[in-house]
């Protein structure tokens, strides 16, 4: 199985170099909002080495393309076009969400304001599908649609709030369309660049699909369990923002004492450092690490069933079992205890 620290470090190599060459040639008011996104800005380079994230669905789209023997000069093209809308998305999630840090520092709205940023959030996705052109105009077509289905999943992601009568099961479609498409979509365009039939692909969007999700369901343990460190954000954010995710759902709809007591307490909101703590410990013995742990593990093996129908090698599938392997450690369920 592939090194993860190696594999995100060489998609990250490579496609750093073109993205910094692109938004070096964006006009200067929506130069100095990206570079200070992506941590290319002067004082940020001074203060430390800021890498501007993981680069994993780059790294994947590379993955899937040496798994099916795809060119990688033409899984470089759309594999920074992928990265160009992942940061749009990035940017207005935290305008919508209200999140004031990522990467352990203030987010671009905090800095420069939420219109400006929006702004520069719309530019970088119109640079991503043009650079998408650069792939293939199916490319194109794939990474456009892809947006319409994340924009609806954003939407459905804000109607949920944070509603006792919320269904688990529609944070879930919200987590597959806001987070689990573009995963599909990242597979999908390297499948397309690569050149495999209909049947490949569509198991390898089944693949990324589910993949995606269950990252997506790691992320929102993290947002109520995790660590600022793990998360970039300040720890238990999810329940100080009354963000609905498919634990918090699971939780208040636990027919225990731990979950009446978690939705008489959320009723608080805003919640106090202490009350934020209490609220963890409840949303933990309603069951929701367990069940949301156990979600993980479905997606995941559907994934990996996917993956074995799509790549039959085991040799040549080796980097796209590590990406499930790192879905399923995502987080750790003893931070809950």
């Amino acid at each position: 199985m592939g090194d993860p620290v190696v594999v995100l470090a060489e998609a990250r190599n490579r496609l750093v170099p073109v993205l910094h060459k692109l938004i070096e040639e964006l006009p200067p008011n929506l130069r100095e909002v990206a570079s200070y996104h992506f941590g290319w800005s002067e004082e940020q380079s001074r203060v430390r080495q800021h890498t501007g994230g993981k680069y994993i669905r780059p790294a994947l789209l590379f993955a899937v393309a040496r798994a099916v023997g795809g060119d990688q000069d033409k899984a470089l093209s759309a594999a920074v076009a992928v990265e160009l809308v992942q940061q749009f998305t990035l940017l207005h999630d935290d305008i919508v969400d209200n999140d004031e840090e990522r990467h352990g520092r203030p987010a671009a709205w905090v800095v420069f304001g939420r219109d400006r940023t929006m702004i520069v959030g719309d530019a970088l996705l119109a640079l991503g599908i043009r650079f998408a052109q650069t792939a293939g105009p199916e490319t194109a077509t794939i990474l456009a649609d892809c947006v319409v289905t994340l924009c609806e999943g954003q939407l459905k992601d804000m109607a949920l709030g944070f509603d006792a009568a919320a269904d688990p099961e529609a944070c879930l479609v919200a987590a597959r369309q806001k987070t689990g498409e573009l995963v599909k979509a990242t597979c999908a365009i390297a499948a397309e660049v690569s050149g495999c039939d209909r049947r490949v692909t569509s198991c390898l969007e089944v693949y990324g699909m589910d993949l995606g999700t269950a990252f997506q369901l790691g992320n929102d343990l993290l947002g109520i369990w995790g660590s600022s460190a793990e998360t970039g954000k300040q720890a238990g954010a999810d329940l100080l923002a009354g963000k609905q995710t498919f634990p918090a759902a699971v939780a208040l709809r636990s027919p225990t004492a731990a979950g009446r007591e978690l939705d008489a307490l959320l009723a608080r909101h805003p919640l106090s450092e202490e009350e934020k703590q209490r609220a963890a410990h409840l949303a933990e013995s309603a069951g929701a690490v367990r069940t949301t742990r156990e979600k993980i593990r479905e997606l995941t093996k559907s994934a990996s069933d996917a993956l074995r129908s799509a790549v039959p090698d085991p040799r040549d599938r080796e980097e796209l079992e590590m990406f499930v392997a790192m879905a399923e450690r995502h987080f750790d369920p003893a931070r809950a205890k």
